[in-house]
């Protein structure tokens, strides 16, 4: 005898929920297989679950706002509950429609969200926003048409977001079995893309801390710091680099031989302008931090390097190298930073 298969019925939660999970999970198993196919995948599950996650903000909040048009959908309901089979019918049941309203696409979730919900994590100046955008634009190539995937670089991507992200839903979401239940098998699933970032930038902070550790009382092209002049390279007395535990905020400072202090914010993710201007105004803070905290270091003696160890961003962004210069700040890339090597470890 034939048995009717159960129906299945996935809220808004579980959905997001199952779709960052299996996001992390495609993405470890496509690294250990080398399988291009799955790590595909992993973007794509990944962004859907962002996606989701929002519109549960927007949600939560009022079941319209994840209407493309509220009138509309307004309107289709009202139909709907003046007639006798419907009239308990719910925003739900809006989908159900023959003619159904929209759900309000990707973008505009992200901006009432933001706006709307008042949510900071999520406005235009944020870097949680700045790098779901980047991470669109993966998305919309692999759905759309044709994508290189930078495997270090996406990695780095996701894990920059979902740290921020997971943070943002646990705060934000009014669901007791996703804070008890799924945020914590997300954070899990996330582990080992955590791990491999973290030892990404560690391992890029080491590369820029050797190279300074050679710096000793040389002269070298302006150029590879984004100036004209030849730079003075004092020699190096202490370097500190970033201490997740204090949470210091600089990547690496170091002391040099002629009271100068130099506070370097490196980049491994590709970045655009509004990334660069945040990480110019985490600069100027680290700046600001010293000042306050130390007596005696005048505002002449404080160098900031902003490095960024991505290939697109030096023939993307060349063209920024004289907003760098206004704001008196050293900026090199990775080719940069290999010809300083070249030039430094040559001298020993």
């Amino acid at each position: 005898m034939n048995q009717n298969p159960p129906s299945l019925r996935i809220g808004l939660v579980e959905n997001c929920y199952h779709s960052l999970k299996r996001g992390y999970e495609l993405w470890g198993e496509g690294q250990r297989k080398q399988d291009g196919w799955l790590l595909k995948e992993a973007v794509i599950w990944i962004h859907h679950g962002i996606e989701l996650g929002i519109k549960q903000l927007l949600v939560q909040t009022n079941e319209y706002l994840i209407f493309e048009n509220i009138d509309t959908a307004v309107e289709k309901l009202a139909k709907l509950r003046n007639q006798p089979q419907t009239i308990e019918a719910s925003v739900l049941d809006l989908f159900e429609q023959e003619k159904p309203a929209f759900s309000v696409g990707f973008e505009k979730a992200v901006e009432r969200a933001a706006i709307m919900l008042d949510i900071s994590e999520l406005s235009k100046i944020s870097a949680l926003r700045s790098n779901i955008d980047e991470l669109t634009k993966y998305r919309n190539k692999i759905v759309h048409y044709a994508v290189s995937l930078e495997v270090n670089e996406v990695i780095t991507l996701i894990s920059s977001i979902m740290n921020d992200f997971l943070d943002l839903l646990e705060k934000n979401i009014q669901d007791n079995n996703f804070q008890v239940k799924y945020l914590p098998e997300i954070r899990q699933a996330n582990l080992p893309i955590s791990i491999r970032v973290k030892y990404l930038i560690q391992e890029s902070e080491s590369r820029i801390k050797n190279l300074i550790m050679n710096f000793n009382n040389q002269y070298v092209p302006g150029k590879l710091f984004g100036v004209e002049d030849n730079i003075f390279l004092p020699q190096t007395t202490n370097i500190y680099t970033h201490d997740y535990k204090n949470n210091n905020p600089w990547d690496i400072r170091a002391s040099m031989s002629n009271n100068e202090e130099w506070l370097v914010e490196i980049k491994i993710l590709s970045t655009n302008s509004s990334s660069r201007k945040m990480a110019i105004n985490q600069l100027r803070n680290h700046k600001e931090f010293l000042l306050d905290k130390y007596e005696g270091i005048s505002e002449s003696k404080i160098k900031l390097w902003f490095i960024s160890l991505n290939d697109k961003d030096k023939s993307n962004f060349l063209r920024e190298t004289s907003f760098f210069r206004e704001n008196s700040i050293f900026v090199s890339y990775k080719d940069d930073i290999e010809q300083l090597e070249k030039l430094l470890y040559h001298q020993e």
